[in-house]
Order: C-alpha cells, then structure tokens, then sequence
C-alpha cells in the first residue's frame, strides 16, 4: 500500500514499531455508508517517537514525547537528543497538548471534503472515522546526506453504525521523500515554526492519500 522510496530494511524496521496488518477493502454493498462521516476527535498517538541518527541506528526517544516523563535514549555522544530539543520538538508539532493529533485529523477533514469523498457531521453520521498514528520519528537521510525528514505512520479505520469495519488501511512517509522538504536539526531547533510547518506538510501529504484511497474505492466501476 505504501507509494513511497523507501528500503526494505527500513520498512521492517517501522514495522516492529507500528502495526502493519491486513487491510480492509470497502465493498460496494456498503458505499452507502460512507457518507455523511463522522470523525473521530480522538486520534490515537504513538507511543513513542523515533529518531534516525546519521550511523542509521534508531533509537526511542522515549515517552516524553507523549506522556511528559524524561527522555530515555541517547544518541551519538552520549547525551538525549529528546532532552536538548524537547521544547523545539513540542512547541512545533505539539505532542504533549495533543495538537499532533488534532492536526492530522484536521487534515484528512480537508482532504475528503475537498475530494469530496465525504460529507462531513460532528456527530451521528452514517459512518464513523477512527485514526491511528503508530508511529512517527524522524530520520536522517543517511550517512554522507545532510538532512532530516518525518516518518510518519497513519492508519485509519471506518465503521458503520453497527460497528462494522467497512474500510481500513495505512499510509506512511519515509525519509527520502521526495514530495517533502529537508531540514537540519540546527534549522528545526532554531524554529518551531518551521518544524510545525513540515510536519502540517507530511499530515496533509498522508491525507490526499487516504482520500484518494478511499474515493477511489466510492467510485470504482466493475
């Protein structure tokens, strides 16, 4: 399912962070039940962020990112690269207020309605939206390549009233994507701005393909 450049032994390795399982096609008995969609306020976050050094070893930054407890791993040098940017990393992307899952969600709302795979209700609609992000990090682009980009893991599921899974898949970034831009760590710590800026960008990248997933399974002709 994943379009994106990407190595083998990358993939493997996000996959024992994240839950890379079977997805689930919509049938055309349940098209109907698309729309209107309600989508879920809570995204699920990850519960831990990755970081990629430039050896390629990924280290767990820990679960500060997510539950305000202190970073556990280290990089290069001996020192928690969580623990010198944490404030950076949070201001930008805002994992501890739950803003990371708010913008994900935001941006795949914009994506169907703009696709028009969708209407979308607050509440009570004909279908019902979940969102996962198992995983998220991110990664240098190697060992002679300056530059780091989001990997990014989403996965979503959607029910109908009586709790049928009708659609379900996943769609991931990886670094050396070429449709996203490279920054530095020193760029990312100076500006939170920029760094909340990329990481809107890899959401709403994730999200066209989500909706064009799903619109083109609304709209497929035998």
């Amino acid at each position: 399912m994943n379009p994106f450049p990407t190595s083998a032994c990358l993939a493997s390795v996000l996959c024992l962070f994240s839950s890379c399982s079977t997805s689930v096609d919509l049938d055309p008995a349940d098209r109907a039940s698309v729309s209107p969609m309600t989508v879920s306020s809570h995204v699920k976050p990850p519960e831990w962020i990755y970081f990629k050094d430039q050896s390629g070893d990924y280290n767990r930054l820990g679960a500060s990112m997510t539950y305000g407890t202190t970073g556990v791993a280290t990089v290069p040098g001996g020192r928690s690269w969580v623990q010198q940017n944490q404030a950076a990393i949070d201001a930008g992307i805002g994992i501890n207020s739950g803003k990371a899952g708010s913008t994900m969600r935001s941006q795949l709302i914009r994506a169907f309605e703009r696709k028009q795979v969708a209407r979308i209700t607050p509440a009570n609609g004909a279908s019902y939206l979940e969102i996962e992000m198992p995983a998220l990090g991110l990664g240098n682009l190697g060992t002679f390549q300056d530059g780091m980009q989001f990997y990014m893991e989403v996965r979503v599921r959607l029910k109908k009233r009586d709790g049928k899974v009708i659609w379900e898949t996943y769609y991931a970034s990886y670094p050396h994507n070429e449709n996203l831009p490279v920054r530095s760590l020193e760029e990312y710590r100076k500006s939170p701005e920029l760094l909340r800026k990329d990481y809107e960008l890899t959401c709403r990248y994730i999200a066209e393909l989500l909706a064009d997933d799903l619109k083109d399974q609304t709209t497929w002709q035998p």
